[in-house]
């Protein structure tokens, strides 16, 4: 059985939404983070990074929450949640398994960013995040009104990345009441049985 080692704040919800999507069995052990926001040392046990998620499956210990959803899609789902290379919606599937974290992750947090170094809302390079920020939201809300998934026209491994993103979103306050589509897509995979079991 897959143990998911976890961290309070942290992207561990992708994996055991995974789990559940497929119905695999899996263990979750939660762990307090440190007044420095770092891993305790029993968690170092496990992983000596400290990062979370970390999942144990034997004698596999992987983090990465990207890099375990593909290795458990491939090695226990037969390749459901993912979209193959000859399907044509592979390219944004395989866009948005890396966008989510390379792209627009870095975005929704560089205007907190520059605001912790001082940085105020009338300065340029501030101007000019919020303006990234609101252009990739923007891009994703046009995509969604494109197509129902991220990943395309059926719910992948792609939409369950996106989680994280749209909870940080929430978390910090980042109204998106304005992008219709991207609202009614948070709303909708959320309504999702397993993400519901998930949560529980």
């Amino acid at each position: 059985m897959i143990i998911i080692y976890s961290l309070e704040n942290s992207r561990s919800s992708r994996i055991k939404w995974l789990m559940e999507e497929l119905g695999l069995p899996y263990e979750a052990k939660e762990f307090k983070r440190e007044a420095d926001f770092s891993a305790p040392e029993e968690f170092k046990k496990v992983t000596p990074l400290g990062r979370s998620p970390t999942i144990v499956d034997g004698d596999v210990v992987l983090f990465e929450s990207g890099a375990i959803l593909e290795y458990i899609i491939h090695k226990y789902g037969n390749g459901r949640l993912a979209v193959a290379p000859e399907d044509a919606d592979y390219p944004l599937y395989i866009e948005w398994m890396h966008a989510t974290e390379g792209t627009l992750m870095p975005q929704l947090f560089q205007p907190f960013m520059l605001a912790r170094s001082g940085m105020d809302e009338s300065s340029p390079a501030m101007m000019k995040a919020i303006e990234t920020r609101s252009k990739i939201l923007t891009y994703i809300d046009d995509a969604l009104g494109m197509r129902p998934y991220i990943g395309g026209q059926a719910f992948s491994a792609a939409d369950i990345m996106m989680l994280y993103p749209l909870q940080v979103m929430a978390l910090v306050k980042i109204d998106i009441s304005a992008y219709k589509n991207l609202d009614a897509y948070m709303k909708r995979i959320t309504a999702r049985p397993a993400f519901q079991k998930m949560q529980q």
